[in-house]
């Protein structure tokens, strides 16, 4: 969307560029002065519409999802681990950083008693927006050892609702410290009715708010099992 936008502005400045050219002209001036100017004219006119129309709505959430296909990533994921006893959950955040214009993938490491025992960061993204899907390199550290930093990368594999909205899908990280280690992971995202009804509030604002949110989470799956082992 944001190439299609770009078009257009040197579309429009260039329109603007000949008319201001023809304008200049019929004042008499020469005719290489006027050509110089005109073309100045043509260049400050799409910066400024390639400001206005792609880069200001990058500040603005809605108006993110307008111009930059990247968007339907944004939002908190829970990744529910498939082999990390200790801590089954991550919160994940995919966000955008308007002030480095980058985006930022960051999650926490949550037991099933809500406590969060690891904090992990993206330090490369790659986005398939066609293919829903983002490849991550990062660096994670448990909470209580300041010293144990590992790195990895990983993959999220997300799927769309009948809406064409992503809600789910699955991936796996790969640590790749002193010993190798890979896990595989299902993905659900948090909704605004999610966070309603597990903490009756619209964002995650704490800690606490992640702890709460998991913790409530797992005692919902815990829930869901049990009722589908006694129906067997």
């Amino acid at each position: 969307m944001r190439e299609y936008i770009k078009l257009v502005c040197i579309a429009i400045g260039g329109s603007i560029a000949v008319k201001f050219n023809a304008f200049l002209l019929s004042k008499n001036l020469d005719a290489l002065y006027s050509l110089v100017i005109s073309g100045l004219f043509a260049v400050i006119m799409y910066k400024i519409l390639e400001y206005i129309l792609t880069e200001l709505p990058l500040h603005n959430k809605k108006l993110r999802r307008v111009v930059e296909p990247k968007s339907k990533f944004e939002g908190e994921w829970i990744f529910e681990l498939k082999n990390l006893k200790d801590r089954p959950y991550s919160l994940v955040s995919v966000g955008y950083i308007p002030e480095d214009k980058v985006y930022h993938l960051s999650g926490y490491g949550v037991g099933s008693d809500g406590n969060i025992k690891s904090k992990w960061n993206s330090t490369e993204l790659l986005f398939n927006t066609k293919k829903n899907e983002i490849v991550y390199c990062y660096e994670s550290r448990i909470i209580d050892d300041e010293a144990d930093v590992t790195s990895g990368y990983g993959v999220m594999k997300l799927e769309q609702d009948h809406k064409g909205k992503l809600t789910r899908g699955a991936g796996f990280f790969a640590d790749t410290g002193s010993k190798f280690f890979k896990c595989n992971y299902l993905i659900e995202k948090v909704t605004q009715q999610t966070l309603q009804a597990c903490l009756d509030k619209k964002d995650l604002c704490s800690n606490r708010d992640v702890e709460e949110l998991i913790k409530k989470y797992h005692s919902s799956r815990k829930s869901v099992e049990l009722g589908s082992n006694l129906s067997k």
